[in-house]
């Protein structure tokens, strides 16, 4: 699977037989569109959720400054929240993603 974005904690180790997929991310980033939304929300989804190394699943709206986080926690159970504009996003490694940085200037770009 490619994602939009992705991070690594830890050694970069790459898929079998690939040259440019990870076998372990971290977090897992993707922006959702009309095209791949469905994908991205289910099939998609699906195989992060089998993949151990996987503790956050972030999606990122096209349409609004919004993001969806799965967070795996300590349990293996998968938390779900919804961060606004203005709102914050804590990874399961402690670091934070402001919302508003991750928007700046994005809805001021002509196109879909």
């Amino acid at each position: 699977m490619y994602a939009d974005a992705s991070v690594v904690c830890g050694a970069l180790e790459l898929a079998k037989g690939t040259t440019d997929l990870l076998a372990k991310p971290s977090v897992v980033i993707e922006v959702l569109s009309k095209r791949t939304e469905a994908y991205d929300r289910g099939l998609k989804w699906e195989s992060y959720r089998e993949l151990a190394s996987v503790t956050d699943y972030l999606l990122l709206s096209a349409t609004a400054p919004r993001i969806e986080h799965y967070r795996r926690e300590a349990s293996g159970e998968w938390h779900y929240r919804v961060v606004p504009a203005g709102g914050r996003v804590t990874l399961t490694n402690g670091a934070t993603i402001a919302l508003d940085n991750v928007y700046s200037g994005v809805f001021e770009l002509d196109g879909e």
